[in-house]
């Protein structure tokens, strides 16, 4: 009679155990993939700003403007070039790849000896894929020279 409780206790918990690994394996094959699988990886630039204003300024007069890119993603950000809209405008970067949540800058300079009102605008191409393009502007008003 012992042998016979034995037998069906060993049976029962060999049931029971394989209830609960199926019902385990079941939750684990349900789970998303995580984040970390490289089909998932992928660069976002974030811009801190995309105008900028120099105001009036007078001819001849520095006018850089600075805009800063993070990238949010989880791969390397490439900027892979920028387009300035016309050649009183010209931008320069790094070249290298921007790793993750690492920042860099993009300068942006405006030749000041062209007076009149400034609208200018740059087209950085990245390999951010969700937005590929962003457009910078820059505005402003160069004045002549006062005379003393």
């Amino acid at each position: 009679m012992n042998i016979q409780k034995s037998v069906f206790a060993l049976a029962f918990r060999s049931l029971l155990s394989a209830v609960l690994l199926l019902a385990f394996q079941g939750a684990v094959l349900a789970q998303e993939p995580t984040q970390s699988t490289d089909a998932q990886r992928y660069a976002l630039a974030k811009f801190d700003k995309v105008s900028h204003d120099f105001g009036d300024m007078q001819k001849g007069e520095e006018a850089v403007a600075v805009f800063s890119v993070i990238n949010q993603g989880q791969a390397p950000l490439i900027i892979e070039n920028i387009t300035a809209s016309c050649g009183c405008t010209v931008a320069k970067w790094s070249k290298d790849p921007i790793l993750p949540q690492d920042t860099t800058q993009i300068r942006i300079s405006y030749n000041s000896n062209i007076v009149g009102e400034i609208k200018r605008s740059v087209v950085v191409k990245t390999n951010d894929r969700h937005k590929t393009r962003t457009l910078l502007t820059i505005t402003g008003n160069v004045l002549y020279e006062e005379e003393e």
